[in-house]
């Protein structure tokens, strides 16, 4: 019996609710409620893998490709399927694209509203055409030699996907040279920049955020346990006695860049330099896909602990696992850990980085918007400030 089904989930992705406690000179505190359905994963159990692979793809708008790639790929290590050399890059270069896709309308629709830097039109266009080219990877991989031969596709031009990819992120990827932005008035990302300076200058944030570093075997254990349905919606990295929240995002990603460090170094307030480093993460895409092309690295290779999965989706790492008994149909388990757990967590980057700072009431609602919008929800918001 399924605890729930397709139709009966109404709101699949759930909303953040953020409030803030104002005393008219400080933020004191923030709380952070999320209506995130992390009972969802039960709508997976008690199916088979095929049934899973249909429905994952239709329960996430956001990051769909990532989540179908981490799902086949927990699916198949579970049953112990190396996909061949040309699925993996295959899947690893779609990862990539979507990262574009979702960091390029986050950019224009968030940052920079009103602007023409990346025509989104062409950038939808093309990620249709290469996602629809490529989408015979997302086929969960047999050891079947015989299907293998069936499901082979013929050579794709990376080549041409990679120029065009640097067509569409021109205007980003020349917006920084030799680490640097590049300063002109006329740019819209200098604007922001110079505006953003200018608007937060005198608003220290705290930055006590940690990069997420955890092994599979901790993974393994922390998904296996009676409380897995807590941690994957309240997600901590234990030490002994000691708990700490992490944060895995682009910032992550790109925070040791030479871009984020000169950044840095040239005394960029904090939001800047994480605005940077979505800047360098975009700038850099069309250079992993060739990397990738060329030597055959993956991003999205099954971890050593069987059933887990972790993959570098636009927001942060995003894991998936999966239990099932040796020759059963069904699967027994089914969890997810998304980047939104992590960097919007109760005691995360978000609530630390701003509880005790000083700041205007005129400047409040912005700082906190500009800063969500650094770490980047994988769900919608709500900010309500309290006095």
């Amino acid at each position: 019996m399924h605890t729930a089904s397709l139709s009966s989930l109404a709101d699949l992705a759930g909303r953040l609710a953020i409030t803030v406690q104002y005393d008219g000179t400080t933020i004191r505190d923030l709380n952070i409620r999320s209506s995130r359905p992390h009972q969802l994963t039960r709508l997976l159990e008690g199916r088979s893998r095929e049934e899973v692979t249909a429905i994952v793809p239709l329960l996430f708008s956001l990051c769909s490709t990532a989540q179908s790639v981490a799902s086949l790929t927990a699916l198949e290590s579970n049953n112990k399927v190396k996909p061949c050399l040309d699925v993996s890059i295959a899947r690893t270069v779609l990862i990539y694209l979507e990262s574009a896709r979702e960091l390029c309308l986050r950019l224009v629709k968030d940052w920079l509203p009103g602007t023409d830097l990346i025509d989104t039109t062409k950038l939808m266009q093309f990620y249709q055409s290469a996602s629809s080219q490529l989408n015979w990877a997302l086929q969960l991989q047999s050891n079947d030699l015989r299907l293998r031969k069936e499901r082979a596709k013929s050579e794709f031009c990376y080549d041409t996907l990679i120029h065009n990819l640097e067509e569409l992120l021109s205007p980003v990827i020349n917006s920084c040279h030799n680490g640097r932005v590049v300063a002109k008035s006329s740019n819209a990302i200098s604007r922001l920049v110079l505006d953003t300076e200018a608007e937060f200058s005198a608003v220290n944030l705290y930055d006590s955020s940690v990069p997420l570093e955890v092994t599979p075997s901790y993974l393994a254990h922390k998904l296996r346990d009676k409380d897995s349905l807590l941690f994957c919606s309240r997600p901590e990295v234990e030490n002994g006695a000691i708990s700490r929240c992490a944060e895995s995002s682009v910032w992550t990603r790109n925070r040791d860049s030479v871009l984020v460090q000169q950044s840095r170094e040239q005394g960029y307030h904090p939001l800047n330099q994480r605005f940077f480093a979505l800047i360098n993460e975009l700038s850099l895409l069309p250079k992993k896909i060739a990397v990738a092309v060329s030597t055959g690295a993956s991003v999205v290779g099954p971890l050593e602990v069987v059933g887990l999965a972790k993959v570098p989706a636009a927001r942060g790492d995003l894991i998936h696992y999966v239990e099932q008994t040796p020759d059963a149909k069904r699967i027994d388990k089914y969890r997810i850990v998304a980047p939104t757990e992590w960097n919007f967590h109760p005691k995360g980057t978000l609530v630390s980085m701003l509880t005790g700072v000083k700041v205007s009431r005129e400047t409040l609602r912005p700082l906190v918007e500009k800063l969500i919008l650094a770490i980047d929800p994988c769900v919608a918001y709500d900010i309500q400030i309290e006095e």
